[in-house]
């Protein structure tokens, strides 16, 4: 990392988790003593880290894409995915042919079952009423062949368009909708270029600013401890991109005017 032109050389440690041995992989970093603060991108973190947090009262916790709440030795920033879920869910419905998207997950976890996905299921009735969402979950953060057999069993049964958030699993997800001719609305990064023509949006958070930016605070004292720091739209962490050519190319004019129209009004609200 380079920040104001100064190189910091911390101790670095990765670590891939899933909810059955989550709470076992993350215990021994504290319990090393070496990390002022442990940083976690994974959604799924804080609730595992809960019962090590007590066991490790000294040991401080940030979380990006999660939400924590009291826990003095937690912090975490949340982008406003209310507005990211629900614009890939709209997009998702308008280009549903059956009236049925679908949204893959890794794991179950708050932000997934309170906000994602009612969030995605809403965008996708509210642009075509009556279209409902199918929401399966693979169990972990990688398993591509999951993935992939969860997409044959959605597409099998009506499912036209879906939204992958599964890590790794969804290579799995991408290689079986090229297959099958079915399409993805991609969340998080501008993914078009994985499967042109498969994919059909990409609505992308900026983590790497938001990392950068917690990670100065930090460093700076900044940081709230036991609380979320939510940003959005209005504060450009959150971009539906449109001026890629390959949704240009992917998507028709008329649901991409629709689209302008819901971006904008989105943007005037906030």
């Amino acid at each position: 990392m380079q920040f104001q032109k100064k190189k910091l050389r911390l101790p670095f440690q990765k670590l891939e988790q899933t909810r059955q041995n989550g709470e076992q992989n993350l215990q021994p970093l504290p319990q090393q003593k070496k990390f002022d603060v442990i940083i976690s991108s994974n959604p799924s973190l804080p609730e595992i880290a809960e019962p090590v947090s007590r066991m490790f009262p000294e040991q401080k916790f940030i979380f990006l894409d999660a939400a924590v709440s009291g826990n003095k030795n937690m912090a975490a920033v949340s982008y406003n995915q209310k507005e990211q879920a629900y614009l890939s869910g709209y997009i998702a419905g308008l280009f549903s042919k059956t009236k049925r998207v679908g949204l893959i997950a890794a794991q179950e976890y708050p932000v997934m079952n309170e906000v994602l996905m009612p969030c995605f299921a809403k965008g996708a009735s509210d642009a075509v009423p009556e279209t409902v969402c199918d929401f399966r979950i693979v169990g972990n953060w990688y398993d591509a062949s999951k993935g992939a057999e969860i997409t044959k069993a959605m597409a099998f049964s009506g499912t036209d368009v879906i939204l992958p958030i599964c890590g790794g699993a969804s290579r799995g997800v991408i290689s079986a909708a090229k297959e099958l001719g079915i399409h993805l609305v991609w969340f998080d990064e501008n993914a078009f270029s994985k499967a042109p023509g498969t994919i059909i949006s990409s609505c992308l958070v900026l983590q790497k600013k938001a990392a950068k930016e917690t990670a100065l605070d930090y460093l700076n004292g900044k940081i709230l401890w036991g609380q979320t720091r939510t940003v959005g739209f209005s504060d450009g962490y959150i971009e539906f991109v449109r001026d890629d050519p390959l949704y240009e190319s992917s998507v028709s004019p008329s649901i991409r005017e629709k689209m302008d129209v819901l971006i904008e009004s989105l943007s005037e609200s906030n």
